[in-house]
């Protein structure tokens, strides 16, 4: 008797079937929204170019300006 109850509870193999492509489902989602969050993390931590290029730019002009204020003082 323990057997037939079993069995009746797992429903007929259609909806099995459903239940197993939705478990396939979530994983692929799960992972795809995982590489995503990654791929966002890595472009929000990296520098662009366009921080890089400001960067060289204001270490530039200080360098410069140091040089023009020693060369006008020491001339």
């Amino acid at each position: 008797m323990g057997r037939k109850d079993a069995s009746a509870n797992r429903g007929t193999p259609v909806e099995k079937y459903r239940q197993d492509i939705g478990k396939q489902d979530y994983k692929k989602s799960k992972k795809e929204v995982k590489l995503m969050k990654n791929k966002a993390d890595m472009k929000s931590s990296a520098l662009g170019m366009k921080e890089v290029v400001i960067i060289l730019a204001a270490l530039f002009t200080l360098v410069v300006g140091i040089y023009m204020f020693l060369f006008w003082q020491l001339s």
